[in-house]
């Protein structure tokens, strides 16, 4: 069950963040999608 809720949440966040993007036919896979949000600072980089 937990991948269900990395998909939901990756779900919530294409159309919270990609829906109004310009830009949002670049990202064609998910690395892409979340290497923008950081670009953007949408989203706050993992601290391993």
């Amino acid at each position: 069950m937990a991948g269900s809720n990395s998909e939901s949440e990756m779900t919530k966040n294409m159309i919270k963040f990609c829906f109004t993007c310009e830009d949002a036919h670049k990202c064609d896979t998910e690395e892409k999608c979340i290497a923008c949000w950081k670009a953007k600072g949408i989203i706050i980089p993992d601290r391993k």
